[in-house]
């Protein structure tokens, strides 16, 4: 690959852009999906994080490892969804990923590794999807709709939606913008 232009090279690396994570929508031998309960928020979440300066893919390899000890392999593509900078402080793009585990991996032998995940488990689809968080659930609907045969999805989470959200769990007021007119 060739070197950028050094001038290009300096305004990318001093540029604000937004954080990246990247997520697996994994599935068992019976279809049941993988989720994880992380220690530092409320809800079960898909496997994954925060990208550290890397491609998403490779971030996705790299936490699941961290967090559960297994190595994935990233398939394709199947949701991006772009996390505006009122939900969490600074703008995400968050990529869903199919992810698939060589060999066979029970429930029961799901262990987390780094101490930022509760537990690891194997869930029939509905039920998976009524334990995530709104915001998580919408992506991880639009990736289980590309996985069954839609085009991969660019979401966007609405920053009223998501505004609501966050003062909701955080005991203030809707704000007016939030509200339907």
């Amino acid at each position: 690959m060739d070197s950028p232009a050094p001038q290009l090279a300096r305004y990318l690396a001093e540029h604000p852009a937004p954080a990246a994570a990247a997520d697996a929508l994994i599935r068992d031998e019976q279809g049941r999906i993988l989720l994880v309960d992380p220690v530092y928020k409320d809800g079960w979440d898909l496997p994954g994080g925060m990208a550290e300066d890397e491609e998403p893919a490779s971030a996705l390899v790299r936490e699941v490892g961290e967090e559960l000890g297994l190595t994935v392999e990233v398939g394709r593509l199947l949701a991006v969804d772009s996390v505006p900078a009122t939900v969490y402080g600074r703008t995400i793009l968050a990529f869903v990923y199919a992810g698939h585990l060589p060999g066979d991996h029970a429930s029961s032998a799901l262990l987390p590794q780094d101490g930022e995940i509760r537990s690891a488990r194997f869930l029939p689809e509905r039920e998976a999807l009524e334990l995530l968080p709104p915001l998580l659930r919408r992506r991880v609907a639009a990736a289980l709709a590309a996985e069954r045969g839609s085009p991969p999805s660019a979401a966007r989470t609405p920053r009223c939606c998501a505004m609501d959200t966050v003062r909701r769990r955080v005991g203030a007021t809707t704000t007016r913008c939030c509200r339907r007119r």
